[in-house]
């Protein structure tokens, strides 16, 4: 039946169903046979690499149905049925009922396979057609359906919300925001309540700013406001300084600060401003806002009005290039606003990465909040005593590790708290000093009035994947077996959550140093053991059948990709052939950090997965022999000069642009801060804004984007988080997971959102939505105010 010649069958189709329905078959046939014979090219690839077998099997099953339902034979449709079982039984075998792993393993075969269930088809071909066949072809094609929908709809799945109990005592009186972290210790709780579970779904935008400063250099507009009485207080990419009216949105003063262009910053960036009040109500601005400028200078304004303040530097401004010279533009510059313990104000700043061994000093200053002189610095490469001045002609020691985010402080116990990055270059370590090796990555305490280090602590040794500190320390009393135990909370690129004696730096939750994977290049070396948290958020390591892909060809390519790169999981070292980092430079944990919801004692952030491709290039004449103005990643490669290679990385992506990891790319997760465990884990944001190739599925499917930003936690049982690149704000309950409210923003909404209760009684959110140039987010430069439609005041 199924062995007539070629001529005869193919006469026989046509009898059956007519000359079009041979065309449509043989299209339908040649559409399955390019795509298996990519299958079997790909698959053979993969094979001959030490890979799974399964997809060579399905191209050359799948190539010989294509091949003989073109020639009009049932027994391609036979073979079809046979492909996908086949098919479905490996996919259940390796990825279970997950529907996210099951998709890509799926769609495509089953969508090919589903015409052929088709009455019209199955009479072309010969096959027995009536009800009840068409019964089971029905049932196959609503089954498939039905799995696929069954599964997404259990991901998306959220848990029941806990109704909420309003505290009897009032806790809604004016509150303000008046440091990055709303106070110095960085826990980002609001004690209010006005807003919570049960009404949030009433909340309403009420009002929108626009600052009008969108740079034509990448930005990204990542500002936390401060509200300190009735005005908001905002820095822009281009350093504009600006006061608006908390309730209403109005603004009240703006100063254009005058910095200077440069075409070579890399992704302008204030994330914020510091606010000081004085005890001296008389003296020259007793409440000033000070801002760093990314040409290097420290202003001081009257918070009333925005004028200079005349007591501060000359005429409110303070040059703080001293002792970095020579070095070119954007090589360094302050993103995070500087601490205010007392009487003085505590910077570091951005150094750019791995361009060279002469990048300008990662060195810690402290100025006078009035004045504007500098109290001391701290050199980590010199023995002279922090407060101790330059003498004409002297400069900090060069390429220093630096710490460009937050720092916060214990006032009692007079420390500072500076998380610190690697010394650049970031990515080769063969030529660093032991203060480099002392303090690289690593949470440092100075004291304040000395800015001398009393202790520190090191999270990643020997750093050679740039996975410096990204977030504001958590100052933070921990309730223990020993009793409350005063902590401080480091959240890290790598996924570790470090608890530590903020007297002494020791570990209250257990820390164990692990053997990691060996491997060196010229001059180089890779620490033999890393520090492991007993909480830590880092995926287990990948192999091959974790990989992913919108369809199998895809996912296929990324499984080929995979067997050649060198990985060995967490700190796989890189080297001078292509390696796959995870966790990579971009971060597990990243500046957004974390917020504690204090009544629960529970610590919710977001977290991030992106696998990174790296690989160190010999210098040779693909790089400039000589260091330009221009960033490094203007290359092609980061040019790490001084050092015997260059240094590439991208995104482990599939040839769709789809991450080859799997998701959730982004998360949103508590932690009981007395336990240490997690209480729960869901994924973080929607595929609604992206999609394969860049272009946006429109789906609000709660797959779990990439983020970066952070979240804020209230008395109501609510933590506000913006950060995934689906341009939401959310609200999450905090005790539960569930998300119980989100608003569509205008913009990218990479920014952490701050609340307080203004002087009429209404609780306000409010977030900046800008965009984020390296999540290429929609630029904006909105600042959005939400509050509930029957709240007081309105």
């Amino acid at each position: 039946m199924d062995t007539i010649s070629n001529a005869e069958d193919t006469t026989a189709g046509a009898k059956r169903g007519g000359v079009g329905m041979t065309i449509w078959v043989r299209a339908l046939a040649t559409l399955i046979g390019i795509t298996y014979a990519a299958l079997l090219i790909g698959g053979t690839r993969l094979l001959l690499l030490g890979g799974s077998p399964q997809y060579a099997i399905y191209g050359l099953l799948g190539t010989a149905s294509a091949v003989m339902l073109w020639r009009g034979q049932r027994l391609g449709a036979v073979l079809q049925a046979i492909l996908i079982a086949v098919i479905f039984v490996w996919a259940l075998a390796e990825a279970g009922l997950k529907p996210w792993a099951l998709l890509p393993r799926l769609d495509l075969p089953f969508a090919l396979a589903l015409p052929l269930l088709l009455p019209a088809v199955r009479r072309h071909l010969g096959m027995k057609v009536d009800n009840d066949s068409n019964a089971v072809a029905g049932g196959l094609a609503a089954a498939f359906v039905a799995l696929i929908v069954v599964g997404v709809a259990v991901v998306q799945a959220q848990p029941k919300a806990k109704p909420f109990t309003p505290a009897q005592t009032a806790r809604n009186g004016a509150s303000d925001w008046a440091s990055w972290g709303k106070d110095n210790q960085g826990v980002r709780f609001v004690e209010a309540d006005q807003i919570n579970v049960n009404n949030v779904g009433k909340l309403e935008k009420i009002w929108s700013y626009r600052t009008g400063d969108i740079p034509n250099a990448p930005f990204s507009f990542t500002v936390t406001p401060l509200k300190v009485d009735d005005l908001l207080y905002v820095c822009t990419p281009s350093d504009l300084i600006i006061a608006i009216d908390a309730e209403t949105g109005a603004q009240r003063w703006r100063v254009d600060t005058k910095t200077k262009k440069n075409e070579h910053l890399h992704g302008r960036i204030c994330r914020g401003v510091s606010y000081y009040q004085s005890a001296k109500p008389n003296e020259p601005c007793p409440r000033r806002i000070i801002a760093a400028t990314s040409d290097l200078r420290l202003l001081a304004l009257n918070a009333k009005d925005g004028t200079a303040c005349p007591d501060f530097g000359k005429d409110g401004v303070v040059a703080t290039d001293e002792g970095l010279h020579p070095f070119f533009p954007a090589e360094v510059y302050s993103t995070a606003p500087g601490v205010v313990v007392g009487e003085t104000i505590i910077y570091g700043s951005y150094v750019v990465d791995a361009k060279s061994t002469t990048v300008p000093s990662g060195v810690i200053r402290a100025y006078d909040v009035h004045t504007g002189k500098l109290k001391w610095a701290w050199d980590m490469g010199s023995t002279r005593d922090p407060r101790t001045p330059l003498k004409p002609g002297e400069s900090y020691t060069r390429s220093t590790p630096n710490a460009w985010a937050t720092f916060s402080s214990d006032p009692a116990l007079g420390l500072v708290f500076v998380p610190t990055g690697n010394p650049s270059p970031d990515f080769f370590g063969g030529y660093r000093r032991p203060f480099d090796e002392k303090y690289g990555t690593a949470l440092v305490a100075l004291d304040v009035e000395t800015g001398q280090p009393r202790w520190s602590f090191q999270a990643v040794h020997h750093d050679i994947w740039d996975l410096d500190i990204p977030a504001q320390p958590i100052v933070y009393d921990i309730k223990t077996s020993d009793g409350v135990l005063p902590a401080v909370i480091q959240a890290t690129k790598s996924g570790d959550l470090f608890v530590l004696d903020r007297r002494n730096g020791k570990p209250i939750f257990p820390v164990t140093e692990q053997p990691v994977p060996q491997g060196k290049v010229k001059e180089d070396w890779t620490a033999p053991t890393q520090p492991y948290s007993a909480i830590n958020f880092a995926k287990p390591t990948l192999k091959e059948s974790d990989l992913w892909g919108i369809t199998p060809i895809d996912q296929m390519m990324c499984r080929v990709r995979f067997h050649q790169l060198d990985y060995r999981g967490r700190y796989t070292p890189p080297a001078a052939h292509e390696s796959l980092g995870q966790p990579a430079s971009a971060g597990i944990f990243n500046w957004g950090g974390g917020s504690i919801d204090k009544e629960r004692n529970l610590l919710i952030a977001n977290l991030n997965f992106q696998p990174f491709v790296t690989k160190l290039i010999p210098h040779d004449s693909a790089l400039p022999k000589q260091e330009t103005p221009i960033h490094a990643t203007e290359y092609g490669a980061l040019p790490q000069y001084g050092t015997p290679y260059a240094y590439f990385t991208a995104p482990f992506l599939g040839p769709l642009a789809v991450p080859c990891n799997p998701p959730p790319w982004g998360e949103v997760v508590a932690v009981d801060l007395t336990t240490g465990k997690t209480v729960w884990r869901r994924p973080f944001g929607s595929s609604q804004d992206s999609g394969p190739l860049g272009i946006p599925t429109m789906l609000p499917l709660n797959i779990g984007v990439h983020n970066v930003a952070g979240g804020t936690s209230t008395a109501g049982d609510l933590t506000f988080m913006t950060g995934a690149v689906d341009q939401f704000i959310r609200a999450y309950q905090t005790s539960t997971g569930r998300e119980v409210w989100k608003a569509r923003l205008p913009a990218g909404g990479q920014a952490i959102p701050i609340s307080f209760v203004g002087k009429s009684g209404k609780q306000i959110v409010v977030v900046a939505a800008g965009g984020h140039y390296n999540l290429q987010t929609k630029p904006g430069d909105y600042i959005v105010a939400y509050a509930l439609k029957d709240s007081a005041g309105k």
